[in-house]
């Protein structure tokens, strides 16, 4: 390597000569020049370091300068840098750069107090950049080279090979040139080269802790490591729990070994002096020893011995188990396996679950020929005693078995110690039987025939039967079966539909059984000494497990039909229409055959056929309570049920609430029809039936044609309003106060008492003026409800028991009847033209056994005979509005106001009366603004006031 500088004619030179050292004597490195030189020479003796591919870098000053450098390069790791420079000056002073050393300093050297033409300067283990700087004492031309030498590479290597089957085993390695180290050679046993583990670790630097990364080798391996080092009088200490594989004192590597490893390893060393070095290891897992567990089977011939062949590619030590098994000539087989090659005390294969009653047998085959064997639960050694396999006997294998298993299994051993195992088991199903029905509807004519094939020869019984009055329609079947045999065939319990045809067939597997039928069952034949035998029941509507008794106990299985009688299709029909303005109704049903049912009719007012709802309910099987699906009508709807049966003794019980159409013809018959008027809330027409029958029903609701009050007064009058001449309920909310907190029952006698004047003439044109008058008081009995549209009310203690006011508690009463217990309302008669006056007499029993008796003031109403109408009762905002009426007082003042959900009236017109108590022609309102609901309408002289309801849009 040659740096150079010029500088008046003068050429500068920086040479870095080296070498190889020979293996002996001295080393001669020799340079010839042209001529005479000057400058300085420095000698370097590296060990530990390659000649081969050194990296170098110069740099030069022809001018001068007092700092010497190289351009920048990069040695590689741990590299020994040399740095050479040359000046124009011999008076030169030399400091060295930052981690570099001066070849020789003092007299004779190169440092900041000693000059010299040229100097050197090297630093060791470098591995990043440098420009190898000098700094001068003065400024003067120079020229500088620079080179690196890298540290030796070391090498451990581990060959391995599977060995011959004979003969001597060899392993050639081939270098590209001279090698000094160490060779470990290990001859290994029981060990598989499969997938080995490996790791290496080095340190170019020097140290003397040896080791590879950490690895974990696979249980029980044979780890062994070899270690190489820079210097040939190296010593070796084995790490823990390895072993040397020689003195290893005083050589270049050493190798070391340890056998069962399972745990993770670093393969240590120790050097008796720090030097570079560089380890490889190796795990080899333990040598598979294979261990098998074969079942074999084959259907026995029909005579004469049977063998079974077994071929091992070489010696193999065992057991050996042979069962001889009396089952199904293609039995249904499931098998399964398993295995420990570390070794456990308890044998099993993974879960399996067998057909139903077979036979398992599991074979277990270990390592060791002195164990000895529990057999699991259930499960019988193949052979006890001396030459079998039992907790007291030992051997290589064992076999067990288990008859007549259907649930899961793991065919499980107990070993008396733990060791490598393998077992597998299997399960043969036990012989099947099968028990057929097989049915066809009848053709029109000729005869009928079922063909049934099979895929082999089967034995067995054959019934037939022909059946009318029966349909394959929904039909219901059950079976029954018991491998481990019995006495006493049935099959699951079932529930045919009423009036059913049952057939049970059973097979057996003897040709000799005996049947008895079970109780109102026939057989269909003597069935004595055969495989199997049917029987049959007719009229069947209850559960039933079609049971058969046999002889002797067998296996068996059986299944059962039940055909349901043939449908008869039943109608309820409901016609309804809206009646003429004259004359007689009717309503004409044409059928097409024909019937026989129930006829009801109904002629009622007060109703709409708009909106109408319906609904309906059927039973096939029949049963004791017809009803229909939920509905739910308008408020005070009528609902109309009819019921249809096939039997003309059924009698009839209308549900709550409900009025049968006629009870004298309803019962017995067909069908009946019932009633509900009234009604509001969700039904289902309940009606119950003196017997289980199949049944049809509808049913229909009307809502009522008219239209009752809503906003302040739903569904009532206000009390100052109340026109004479209707049919009064008085609907009030109590709460029980009883200072003791007893509850109250009320008798049929609690009535409201409303008095009011009588006038003996009309002359006065609406008071009684001059007229005598009388007073007059009207009772008004208590009921369970208000039947709206209809008859008015419904009569107390009726749908449900005397009302009960619990301590505290607000309940709403009814008081309407004419009598106690009645069904007829009182009604204010037309010549009733004032205030009227009422109070409560209420009657009972406390609680605690004690009358009750108490009368309750009820506010002052008022009894008028006028009335009034508008032109609409439904409209929006804006909307005009006529007033008409009549029967006020003449030239009264009046108005009509307008009253919200609060209570609230708001005047929207006045005027007076004419002189005949009639509205003037004309009198209208705007509807005011409001959101949309119902409102009432008032119309009053002060004295007479009429209300109605309007419908704001």
């Amino acid at each position: 390597m040659i740096g150079d500088a010029v500088q008046a004619g003068s050429t500068y030179y920086s040479y870095i000569w080296y070498a190889t050292a020979g293996s002996t004597g001295a080393d001669t490195i020799t340079a010839s020049f042209s001529s005479s030189v000057a400058g300085s020479v420095s000698m370097y003796e590296i060990a530990g370091y390659t000649p081969l591919s050194p990296l170098t870098s110069t740099g030069s000053s022809a001018t001068g300068s007092t700092s010497a450098s190289v351009t920048s390069f990069t040695p590689s790791s741990n590299s020994f840098v040399v740095g050479n420079l040359e000046t124009g000056a011999s008076s030169s002073m030399y400091t060295t750069g930052s981690g570099y050393a001066s070849v020789l300093t003092g007299a004779g050297g190169c440092d900041p107090t000693h000059s010299a033409q040229g100097c050197s300067e090297y630093q060791s283990g470098l591995g990043s950049a440098t420009t190898v700087p000098f700094t001068l004492g003065a400024s003067t031309p120079w020229v500088e080279s620079a080179v690196s030498f890298a540290p030796n590479t070391y090498y451990s290597y581990i060959w391995y090979a599977t060995s011959g089957s004979a003969g001597a085993d060899t392993i050639t390695a081939s270098f590209s040139s001279s090698v000094t180290g160490s060779v470990s050679i290990y001859e290994i046993s029981r060990a598989s080269t499969t997938s080995p583990s490996t790791s290496i670790g080095s340190s170019s630097a020097g140290s003397t802790a040896v080791s590879v990364t950490s690895f974990t080798p696979a249980a029980n391996s044979f780890v062994i490591g070899n270690a190489e080092t820079s210097s040939s009088t190296s010593s070796f200490t084995v790490g823990s729990g390895y072993t040397l594989s020689g003195t290893c004192s005083s050589v270049y590597g050493c190798g070391e070994h340890q056998a069962g490893v399972s745990s993770a390893t670093t393969v240590p060393f120790t050097l008796g002096v720090a030097a570079p070095w560089v380890e490889s290891a190796i795990s080899f897992t333990p040598g598979t020893v294979v261990h098998y567990s074969y079942i074999w089977y084959a259907t026995a011939v029909s005579s004469g011995a049977d063998t079974i062949t077994a071929s091992f590619s070489g010696t193999v030590a065992g057991t050996v188990s042979i069962y001889e098994i009396s089952a199904n000539a293609n039995p249904s087989i499931a098998s399964s396996t398993g295995s420990s090659s570390g070794g456990s005390t308890t044998p099993s294969v993974s879960s399996f679950t067998p057909v139903s009653t077979s036979i398992v047998i599991g074979n277990l085959e270990t390592a060791s020929s002195s164990t000895q064997y529990t057999m699991g639960s259930g499960y019988t050694t193949v052979k006890l005693g001396v030459g079998g396999c039992d907790p007291t006997h030992a051997a290589q294998g064992c076999s067990e078995y288990q008859a007549g298993l259907s649930s899961a299994t793991t065919v499980p051993f107990t070993l008396s110690a733990s060791t490598p195992w393998v077992e597998s088991a299997i399960a043969i199903g036990a012989s099947v039987y099968f028990s057929y029905i097989w049915y066809a509807t009848a053709g029109s004519s000729g005869a009928d025939a079922i063909t049934a094939s099979f895929g082999s020869t089967v034995v067995g019984s054959v019934s037939v039967y022909e059946i009318s009055g029966a349909t394959t329609a929904g039909l219901l079947t059950s079976t029954g079966n018991s491998p481990g045999g019995s006495t006493t065939p049935s099959v699951a319990s079932f529930t045919p539909i009423a009036s059913s045809f049952v057939i049970g067939n059973a097979e057996t597997t003897l040709p000799s059984s005996s049947f008895t039928a079970g109780s109102g069952f026939t057989l269909s034949g003597t069935c004595s000494s055969a495989y199997g035998c049917a029987e049959y029941q007719t009229g069947v509507s209850s559960a039933t497990t079609v049971p058969l008794t046999i002889g002797t106990s067998a296996p068996w299985v059986e299944s059962a039909i039940a055909f349901g009688p043939a449908p008869n299709v039943y109608y309820s029909y409901i016609w309804f229409a809206t009646s003429g303005s004259a004359g007689a109704d009717t309503i004409t049903a044409s059928f097409s055959s024909t019937v026989a049912g129930s006829v009801s009719i109904y002629d009622f007012a007060g109703y709409t056929t708009a909106g109408l709802l319906t609904s309906f309910g059927s039973s096939v099987a029949g049963s004791t309570t017809a009803s229909v699906a939920p509905l739910t009508p308008a408020a005070n709807s009528i609902v109309i049920a009819n019921v249809e049966t096939p039997s003309a003794s059924t009698s009839y019980a209308a549900g709550v609430g409900y009025n049968l159409v006629n009870k004298f013809r309803c019962n017995p018959s067909y069908g009946c029809g019932e009633f509900h008027v009234g009604l509001g809330t969700t039904t289902t027409a309940p009606m119950t039936l003196s017997s289980s029958t199949p049944w049809v029903e509808s049913a229909i609701s009307f809502a009522s044609g008219t239209t009752y009050q809503s906003g302040v007064s739903v569904g009532g009058y206000a009390a100052v309003g109340v026109p004479n001449d209707v049919s009064l309920v008085f609907q009030i909310t109590f709460t029980n106060q009883d200072p003791q907190g007893r509850s109250v029952t009320l008798w049929p006698q609690s009535a409201l008492a409303v008095t009011a004047v009588k006038c003996s003439g009309e002359e006065d044109g609406g008071e009684c003026g001059e007229e005598e008058g009388s007073s007059i008081i009207t009772p008004y009995y208590i009921v369970d409800s208000i039947n709206g549209g209809v008859n008015g009310i419904v009569k107390y203690n009726s749908t449900q028991n005397f009302v009960t006011l619990a301590p505290g508690a607000k309940v709403t009463l009814y008081f309407g009847a004419r009598t106690p217990l009645g069904s007829d309302v009182n009604t204010f008669e037309e010549e009733f033209k004032s205030l009227f006056m009422a109070f409560f007499s209420l009657t009972g029993q406390f609680s605690d056994g004690t009358l009750y008796g108490q009368t309750i003031p009820y506010p002052v109403g008022i009894v008028t005979s006028a009335v009034a109408s508008t032109s609409i009762t439904t409209g929006g905002t804006g909307a005009s509005v006529t007033v008409t009426g009549n029967g006020f007082n003449p030239s009264a003042r009046a108005f009509v106001g307008w009253i919200d959900s609060t209570g609230k009236i708001t005047v929207l017109t006045k005027f007076t009366m004419n002189g005949s108590g009639n509205i003037p022609a004309g009198t209208t309102f705007q509807v005011p603004s409001g959101s949309a609901g119902f409102y009432t309408i008032v119309v009053s002289d002060y004295s007479n006031s009429v209300f109605r309801t309007f419908q704001h849009t």
